[in-house]
C-alpha cells in the first residue's frame, strides 16, 4: 500500500483521500454525502468506498497536508469497535455518518450540521492500511 494516501489538485481546488489502492478496485457510483455535497464518494464494488473527493472547506483542510504521509493509525471508535482513524483535525468528533448503510466508513465531524469535516473511521476488517 501507497504511503500518501491524498492528493490536492490546486487548480481545481479540489482534494482526494485514497481508501484503497489506486486502480485496485473498479468504481461503480460516485455520490455526494448526505449532509455534505463537499464530499464525494467513489462507491466501489467489492469494496465499500474506494476513495474520496473533498471540495470546498474541507479540501482547503486537506491542501496543507496532502503530500505529507499520513498513515491511518489503528484505534478504538467511540463505540468499541477497532478502526483505522485519519484525522484533518485535533478537534473533537460531534457527529459521526456513514454512507448510506455502510458502516465500514464514519465520516467524522466537528459540528451538528455537517460542516466541519474532520476525519475518517475505517472498519479494520474490510479495509488494509
Amino acid at each position: 500500500m501507497r504511503n500518501n494516501y491524498m492528493t490536492y489538485d490546486s487548480d481545481a481546488a479540489m482534494g482526494y483521500i485514497y481508501l484503497t489502492e489506486p486502480g485496485e478496485h473498479e468504481i461503480d457510483c460516485t455520490d455526494e454525502l448526505v449532509g455534505n455535497p463537499d464530499i464525494i464518494l467513489d462507491v466501489g464494488k467489492h469494496v465499500p468506498i474506494i476513495g474520496i473527493e473533498l471540495a470546498g472547506v474541507a479540501a482547503e483542510k486537506l491542501k496543507y497536508i496532502a503530500d505529507k504521509d499520513r498513515i491511518f493509525s489503528r484505534k478504538r471508535s467511540q463505540d468499541g469497535r477497532e478502526v483505522y482513524r485519519f484525522m484533518l483535525q485535533e478537534k473533537k468528533v460531534v457527529k459521526a455518518i456513514s454512507f448510506k448503510e455502510m458502516n465500514e466508513v464514519k465520516f467524522l465531524f466537528a459540528d451538528e450540521q455537517f460542516n466541519d469535516f474532520i476525519g475518517l473511521e475505517l472498519d479494520v476488517d474490510r479495509y488494509n492500511f
